[in-house]
């Protein structure tokens, strides 16, 4: 799923539900691979 937009994460009992611009995925465990703009990205989770 390279360059994928990821558009809402939502957490629903032990899983998560990534809606993307490809659709939905479902999964336990989610990795935030930001690279050079995790510090951003880490703001905007307050």
């Amino acid at each position: 799923m390279m360059a994928t937009k990821v558009n809402r994460l939502e957490k629903e009992g032990e899983l998560y539900h990534i809606y993307t611009s490809r659709g939905v995925v479902a999964a336990k465990v989610v990795v935030f691979a930001t690279g050079a703009y995790s510090l951003l990205f880490a703001k905007s989770l307050g």
